[in-house]
């Protein structure tokens, strides 16, 4: 009699953790200032962008992408020449985030680590030498024109950037 009330346990015990491995698979979680976009092995990258909080998917045909969409600081060095043939190391400091809306296509065209492809190029396409102004007090202000000029571009990550004060 003891014997088929605990193999009656260890069935439902065994019942109880296989679905709450389903259950446990099938749930993700999406954290404040975080966005997901989810891949599917059938479909490939899905164009809904999911927000906070937790979600259901497909267990083992759904993967869920997490971005990160808050605004982030990212020091870029870079080395450039002046007109007099001097090496200038500039770092330049740039705050980021990637647009929300356009996450599945920058997770197809340039994958998860956007931010370490993109940010180097478009900074050295900003600080080239040769446009550089003779006036010092110009300097921040043509660098936030250039930079607020190619965040507009249809394939641009960068959203809001705070304009330095004069």
């Amino acid at each position: 009699m003891a014997a088929k009330v605990f193999e009656s346990i260890g069935k439902f015990g065994l019942a109880l953790a296989v679905a709450g491995g389903v259950v446990n698979s099938a749930l993700y979680n999406v954290d404040a200032g975080h966005r997901a976009v989810i891949f599917d092995r059938f479909r490939g990258v899905q164009d809904i962008v999911v927000g906070e909080g937790t979600h259901f998917l497909i267990p083992w045909v759904q993967k869920p992408i997490i971005f990160d969409c808050r605004s982030r600081p990212r020091n870029v060095p870079v080395i450039t020449g002046s007109k007099d043939l001097q090496n200038v190391n500039i770092t330049l400091r740039i705050l980021f985030r990637p647009v929300a809306s356009q996450l599945p296509r920058i997770f197809t065209s340039i994958g998860e680590d956007y931010d370490e492809r993109v940010l180097p190029s478009i900074t050295t396409e900003i600080l080239k030498p040769n446009r550089w102004p003779s006036r010092k007090r110009r300097g921040p202000d043509l660098w936030w024109k250039r930079l607020s000029n190619r965040r507009r571009q249809p394939s641009s990550l960068l959203r809001a950037i705070p304009k330095p004060p004069s």
